[in-house]
């Protein structure tokens, strides 16, 4: 937890580690039960109270995620019932799940059901999930179909990032942390007036931490370090009353080991006709020893402690102007993403097979929208347009075993999408609001595909195989919800949403198991996903108490197979339905409680499950899915000499899942719980905050990903959390 990437956007470019939180000066009582009362969100695209948005939702203030301790998007995504994460290289690449919709395909032109913005801007990229948390103002995680007014692919969900932006009063921050593993991070940030109608925010991070895993081969390295550094800046303007401008633009560079995965052994089994693997304590069907995973020790002879990067930079320009009949907003993004991942696959002594994926990602994205507020009708809409260029040169290396073949799958992917959508809101009765909303989507894809193969002798490169294909899709969704507030403490709603997903091209690692043309391409995916819940105030606004039921209706849920070292989608029927809850309460002065639980109960139907001994067709459960999740907080400020003392406890549970849509014996996850704490002092004056906090208190150990080799090498690989990390820091704060 502690290896935490100073991303100060996207974290494709922090690939599985963390930006630090900004935890400024500890927040007083005051400011508690200020951000406990109305944090403000823009789920539906304008400022609202979150408890006065009939939507799913999770949201934390940076403040909030300070008093937590909270130094990473892993840890956000702990927070919340019902949210998890998924991902590839040993964490190194994360994706988000929620409510059991998640995506495995790690491949860069792959998207996620679950979307990510910042700032307005969608964040292509799958494995750019990571979002680093520098200098944040806020983060929502929207839970179900966000398809009316954000549109792109969020069928699951979508998590929301929301930087600080420059003020008209100057502020600044400093933070130093030091802790487990040699993990230094240094954190600044500075924003206030430059000219008349015109102020700027600066902030940078840099970070340097070495491996906790201990690679113990002559050849390898340690690995789980790296070293960051990022940068972002915000320049606002305001040319006239009616108009305000801000320019964004940021960089980020992390550069870190191989993948630090962990080697179990496992067989291929048939039981009464179905195929299954299973964990052994033998040696790998290559002859060498499981990892020590309570050690963190393996023995990988090719991985290193460095190589790997992650890089980011790009920029957005937001302009809002009042037009007197309807305020109007444009939001430009620019991104580009680069990455190289490395990999040895049998995490052994042995040569098996290295995979080195390079991959480049740039989007562009332009929306411009009008809102109207007419009597009790509240109106939005607009139109987006997204281009999206992916490509990436896939290396793999296949040693001895067969031939010293080395093989390479190059591919580029590009999308060009079209929309058009409107939402409204209106107030049919004094205690009813209707809401309704629809986007139309064209989306059209070309794709191209090559592998090779050589020896590695240098034997001259040969074409294996091609492919070529377009698309042209027509995608609708869709809103319709009823609200009702008996009171003005009680929200009650009951909604219908239809989510789509885009189709897009599988592209197989060439080596791999490559499928026939006709499924290389997969088709959308659709999601009638049926909601009602309640809202609810209580002891004067002391307490807040949401909860939820869903049922989701799947039509060709893109579901996720690694096979033979590829990675493959394909279309099936899927259900999903479940429950949740979360508590927010404030019962003495200084103190505070939250807490959540969610149930979920989710299958995936006519699953072709295979392995070298047999194939079946059953209805398995999506991976990264628990079936219980819950989490606790409790926060406690008393004064003490003459500031206050902040005391933070929290605690996380998740129920065993599967890492992979076969549901195989060896890909099952056990159940465990993640304790952290926080304890913090802040100066009368609040200008300075001294804090010791640690996570992983209980040093678990537990796997976070992973994926089945059995049939291939009688291994798998897996990745677990990082381990028990306790550190400190010293946070000097100007302003707010």
């Amino acid at each position: 937890m502690r290896s935490v990437s100073m991303l100060v956007l996207i974290g494709a470019a922090c690939s599985g580690g963390a930006a630090l939180a900004q935890t400024a000066a500890s927040p007083s009582s005051a400011d508690t039960a200020r951000d406990s009362d109305a944090i403000v969100v823009t789920a539906q695209k304008r400022s609202q109270a979150a408890q006065d948005v009939g939507i799913s939702l999770s949201a934390y203030s940076g403040e909030s995620l300070a008093r937590q301790g909270v130094i990473s998007m892993t840890d956000i995504a702990r927070l919340s019932p019902s949210v998890g994460t998924s991902g590839s290289f040993a964490g190194q690449n994360i994706t988000y799940s929620i409510r059991g919709v998640a995506q495995q395909d790690f491949q860069p032109h792959s998207e996620s059901p679950v979307a990510v913005y910042i700032d307005d801007g969608y964040v292509a990229a799958n494995n750019a999930a990571g979002i680093g948390i520098l200098d944040i103002e806020r983060v929502e995680i929207l839970k179900g179909p966000q398809g009316t007014l954000f549109g792109r692919n969020a069928t699951g969900g979508l998590v929301n990032i929301v930087t600080r932006k420059p003020t008209k009063d100057l502020s600044a921050f400093g933070q130093i942390t030091y802790g487990s593993y040699n993990d230094i991070r240094v954190e600044a940030g500075v924003g206030g007036p430059i000219a008349e109608n015109v102020q700027a925010r600066i902030a940078g991070a840099y970070q340097h931490t070495d491996g906790w895993v201990k690679n113990i081969s002559p050849t390898g390295g340690r690995l789980g370090g790296k070293e960051s550094v990022a940068l972002r800046g915000h320049l606002a303007m305001q040319p006239s009353e009616a108009v305000d401008l801000l320019l964004t633009g940021y960089y980020s560079n992390v550069d870190q080991s191989w993948a630090p995965y962990f080697m179990i052994s496992t067989r291929s089994t048939l039981e009464n006709g179905i195929p299954n693997s299973v964990i052994v304590p033998t040696a790998s069907g290559l002859g060498d020893p499981p990892s020590d995973i309570k050690g963190r020790t393996v023995d990988s002879n090719h991985a290193v402690s460095r190589g790997a990067y992650n890089r980011i930079y790009g920029g957005t320009f937001k302009a809002t102007a009042d037009l007197g009949f309807a305020d109007f907003i444009s939001v430009s993004d620019y991104k580009v993403v680069k990455y190289k991942a490395l990999l040895d696959d049998d995490a052994s002594p042995s040569d098996l097979l290295d995979t080195i994926i390079t991959a480049k990602v740039k989007n562009y994205s332009e929306e411009a929208r009008l809102e109207k507020k007419i009597g009790n009708l509240n109106l939005t809409g607009g139109v987006y347009y997204l281009h999206i260029d992916s490509q990436t040169v896939d290396l793999e290396r296949l040693f001895a075993p067969l031939g010293n073949l080395q093989v390479s799958s190059p591919f580029r992917l590009l999308t060009n999408s079209y929309s058009a959508f409107v939402q409204g809101e209106v107030e049919v009765a004094p205690k009813v609001t209707l809401i309704g909303g629809f986007r139309a989507t064209r989306e059209k894809k070309s794709f191209t595909y090559d592998a090779f193969a050589q020896t590695l002798d240098g034997a001259p490169l040969a074409l294996a195989r091609s492919y070529e294909g377009k698309s042209a899709q027509w995608l609708y969704s869709w809103k319709a919800q009823a609200e009702y507030r008996p009171n003005s403490d009680i929200l009650l709603y009951a909604g219908y949403n239809r989510g789509v997903k885009a189709g897009s091209f599988n592209a197989p690692f060439a080596g791999g198991g490559t499928p026939a043309d006709p499924e290389v391409p997969y088709k959308p995916e659709k999601l009638d996903a049926f909601e009602i819940g309640a809202k609810t105030s209580f002891l004067n606004g002391l307490g807040t108490l949401n909860g939820s039921v869903f049922y989701y209706d799947y039509t060709d849920y893109q579901s996720f197979k690694f096979v033979n070292f590829s990675s493959v989608v394909a279309n099936n029927a899927a259900t999903i339905k479940g429950a949740e809850f979360d508590l927010h309460l404030r019962p003495a002065s200084g103190f505070e409680l939250t807490a959540g639980m969610s149930y979920i109960d989710a299958t995936v139907k006519g699953v072709t499950v295979s392995n070298a001994l047999g194939v079946a067709v059953l209805s398995r459960k999506p991976p990264y899915t628990s079936k219980w999740q819950g989490n606790v907080a409790a926060n406690y400020v008393i004064p003490v000499g003459g500031g206050e003392l902040s005391l933070n406890a929290n605690a996380q549970y998740r129920s065993s899942f599967f890492f992979s849509l076969t549901n195989f014996d060896a890909t099952k996850v056990k159940s465990y719980a993640l304790v952290g704490a926080r304890i913090g002092w802040t100066t009368p004056d609040g200008a300075w905050d001294f804090a010791i906090l640690g996570k992983n208190l209980f040093d678990k150990r537990y796997k976070t990903v992973g994926f089945d080799l059995s049939d291939f090498g009688g291994l798998s690989q897996v990745g677990i959390g990082e381990p028990r990390w306790i550190g400190g820091s010293i946070t000097y704060k100007l302003g707010r």
